[in-house]
């Protein structure tokens, strides 16, 4: 996880003008990286269906959510 926080904090500084050794940064990058992994984790779980991607993207909405199951979880009928 050290090398990916060191690898994306440096792009994402190249790209921003940030630098990459801001607590802002190191947050963003290990939230992205956490996420990231996690997906990868469920999209091996299911055997590699369905979208990554897809996976990915909901992860960072749990985090958007401030992970707040209560707010993202769906309603049982």
């Amino acid at each position: 996880m050290e090398k990916a926080q060191g690898f994306m904090s440096g792009l994402i500084a190249q790209r921003s003008g940030l630098d990459a050794d801001d607590f802002e940064t190191r947050v963003t990058v290990m939230v992205m990286t956490a996420a990231a992994m996690e997906a990868i984790h469920e999209w091996l779980r299911r055997d590699g269906k369905g979208s990554f991607v897809a996976l990915v993207n909901q992860a960072l909405d749990l985090v958007e959510a401030g992970a707040r199951l209560d707010e993202i979880a769906t309603p049982k009928r």
